[in-house]
């Protein structure tokens, strides 16, 4: 979702700012749970691979 700034539902076409709260606030906050894991793993000698 990188440089996303909409989201269109597939189901009723509405369309959602990405960039205003509460959906800034909760991407940041598990983008930055993901970071940690990855950080966690790599220490461990794990390969992550992102498929976004």
């Amino acid at each position: 979702m990188t440089n996303l700034d909409i989201w269109v539902c597939e189901a009723c076409n509405q369309k959602t700012d990405l960039t205003a709260e509460p959906f800034k606030l909760a991407l940041v906050r598990d983008l930055n749970a993901a970071l940690q894991i990855d950080l966690q793993e790599k220490e461990k000698g794990e390969t992550m691979t992102w498929l976004a």
